[in-house]
């Protein structure tokens, strides 16, 4: 990571619930499931509302740059 980067919060949940080795191991099969699905699902969530985002973001930008409909209609007269 590069100094003054802000760090993401992927990096800071990474640091802050990184489990030990030693309490990993104490964990049974499903409980390592169980956090693996609920990690899985967070980072889909994230992602989901980080496309959300971008989307909304280049919605306004891809309209100014498409012809509006009225426009188009005319033109195809």
């Amino acid at each position: 990571m590069v100094e003054g980067e802000p760090q993401k919060e992927s990096d800071k949940e990474n640091i802050t619930n990184s489990p030990d080795e030693e309490s990993v191991k104490d964990l049974t099969e499903k409980d390592l499931l169980k956090g693996h699905i609920e990690r899985a699902k967070k980072v889909r969530a994230r992602l989901r509302e980080e496309r959300s985002r971008k989307i909304a973001r280049y919605k306004g930008r891809l309209a100014l740059l498409l012809p509006q409909s009225g426009e188009q209609c005319m033109k195809n007269d």
